[in-house]
């Protein structure tokens, strides 16, 4: 089965914030973690499509309630071969298109996540050079489904 949006309309849609030097090289993440949950784990921003958007707007405005970041659409990249069909969790649910998109921020743009009203429900952002994910990932403390997806994606750790 492949995402058609003309077909579906249940979505959600992921963003890896990857940060990249003024060369282009990734240089980190920006991770997002929600301390009120049992057994907080960082994780990618994303959030459920709303009436009339597209994937890539409700990537870019889920992306910018959850980080503060406002990018550009050419910032965007998606990524069709990472997307994948979720099953519903209980049988009142329906299931949904997890869409996946590359944002690139350029590291002089870091400093910005701390300074808009996020609106994100008390979670928290924050940006973490490739040498914490690393730590991170050693610990356990990125949901697994979103390292999945990163890993899926090509990026970089090390």
């Amino acid at each position: 089965m492949r995402f058609d949006v003309e077909m579906n309309d249940a979505w959600s849609s992921l963003v890896i914030n990857e940060v990249v030097s003024t060369e282009g090289k990734v240089v980190g993440y920006i991770l997002i973690i929600d301390r009120q949950k049992r057994d907080p784990l960082w994780k990618l921003a994303a959030g459920h499509k709303e009436v009339g958007e597209t994937p890539l707007e409700t990537a870019m405005r889920e992306n910018q309630g959850e980080t503060g970041l406002r990018l550009p659409r050419e910032t965007y990249t998606e990524l069709p071969d990472c997307h994948e069909w979720r099953h519903p969790k209980m049988l009142t649910q329906r299931g949904h298109w997890a869409l996946l998109f590359k944002a690139t921020v350029p590291l002089d743009q870091v400093g910005l996540i701390n300074s808009f009203d996020q609106g994100n429900e008390g979670e928290e952002v924050k940006y973490f050079t490739l040498a914490e994910v690393s730590l991170l990932i050693s610990a356990g403390n990125i949901l697994s489904v979103h390292l999945d997806k990163m890993a899926r994606a090509g990026c970089t750790f090390v």
